[in-house]
């Protein structure tokens, strides 16, 4: 069976909480009943620096390019107020990261997870 893992942050390094909740819960699925592919944005070069760690939670991964936060964003994420979500989470719609998702789950997994309210930006309507 496949799952399709849908992160709104690159999980390493493993230097938050959630990361490492999210890291640890797939380190516990790898080798058992799912193919686990992983999709999140990722740092410029993250994924090749990170392989060995990648590959300790998933069999596959999938990422996009994470978007740069400069030195404004906690000004300009401002932009945000009016939004039906909370600040942080619709700070994290990615156009790229939607593409990817759609993509991946029009290969048909056999279960998707969208973690966090976070990743839910990243979701097809339907």
């Amino acid at each position: 069976m496949n799952l399709l893992f849908v992160s709104p942050r690159f999980l390493f390094p493993a230097d938050s909480g959630g990361k490492i909740r999210t890291s640890q819960i797939l380190r516990g699925m790898k080798g058992g009943r799912f193919a686990v592919t992983l999709v999140s944005p990722a740092p410029d070069g993250a994924a090749d620096r990170f392989a060995a760690d990648l590959e300790a939670v998933c069999d596959r991964f999938v990422g996009w390019p994470e978007a740069p936060r400069g030195r404004y964003f906690p000004v300009t994420r401002m932009r945000h107020i009016l939004s039906a979500l909370p600040i942080p989470v619709a700070t994290d719609r990615s156009a790229a990261g939607s593409r990817i998702v759609a993509d991946e789950l029009a290969a048909g997994p056999d279960v998707a997870v969208f973690d966090f309210a976070h990743a839910a930006v990243l979701a097809p309507p339907r």
